[in-house]
């Protein structure tokens, strides 16, 4: 049961990039990953990307992430574009 409400407040909650530092070893990061409600920047990738879901069940497909030509190639060695099944 605790698992279910972490994974509800990792995927809902609005976090700040403070809090996602103070809770990293609480937090599910599958759900942060798929988190509609965070503010991603460049910043908060980098600092949590050992912790992320890059795939496309995570945060690939999250419609908050701020998707440019520049991101791209930022981040093109952890992003996963295809399904590995």
């Amino acid at each position: 049961m605790i698992k279910k409400i972490i994974q509800s407040i990792s995927t809902n909650c609005s976090f700040s990039i403070e809090e996602l530092k103070k809770y990293k070893y609480i937090l599910d990061w599958d759900s942060i990953s798929c988190n509609k409600q965070i503010q991603w920047t460049d910043e908060l990738i980098e600092e949590f990307s050992d912790y992320l879901n890059f795939s496309w069940d995570g945060l690939a497909m999250n419609p908050s992430l701020p998707i440019t030509r520049d991101f791209l190639a930022k981040f093109r060695n952890l992003i996963e574009y295809a399904s590995s099944g």
